[in-house]
């Protein structure tokens, strides 16, 4: 079995020759789940990542002499875009959000230990360490409720929060 890292290095030189870029992968748990690959432009949008797109680089990476090495046992193989409330992990993730509307689970310290807080708005900078972002009421309303700087650390999940009819999206 390959490590992370190789599986990455191999499905993004894939993409790559492919004309994208690999935004994301999940890795199978075992030998029966799912390796999950997000491509997006070499821009990092999703734009123009359609089914065609996703069965190409799909058939490219199960035609790899490598495959059984990329897709342990019975797990799967599945290609697709991140998606309008795509899941932020790596620093160029939150990089390629700033001025999108965002989603957060915090965990927070307390006096009786740890809670999760959910935060959203808007993602207003990004410096490699921390998020700074302009909080919003969640009824979408877009009352602010202040800026606040929040360290990766910090941050459980985070992800865009697309909000369709909205006019600055």
């Amino acid at each position: 079995m390959l490590s992370k890292t190789e599986v990455w290095n191999e499905v993004a030189r894939v993409v790559n020759e492919h004309g994208y870029a690999l935004f994301d992968l999940e890795y199978p748990n075992g030998s029966h789940g799912v390796l999950r690959v997000y491509l997006c432009q070499l821009d990092g949008s999703a734009k123009g990542i359609d089914l065609g797109v996703c069965a190409r680089v799909a058939k490219s990476i199960t035609n790899l002499p490598t495959v059984d090495l990329l897709i342990p046992g019975e797990a799967t193989l599945e290609v697709s875009s991140p998606g309008l409330n795509r899941k932020l992990s790596r620093p160029e993730h939150f990089k390629g959000a700033v001025g999108e509307r965002i989603r957060l689970t915090v965990a927070r310290s307390t006096e009786s230990g740890q809670k999760k807080e959910g935060v959203r708005g808007k993602l207003l900078s990004f410096d490699g360490q921390s998020v700074e972002i302009e909080k919003d009421d969640k009824s979408n309303k877009g009352e602010s409720l202040g800026v606040e700087r929040i360290s990766l650390s910090l941050i459980q999940e985070a992800r865009v929060d697309f909000v369709f009819g909205k006019s600055d999206h």
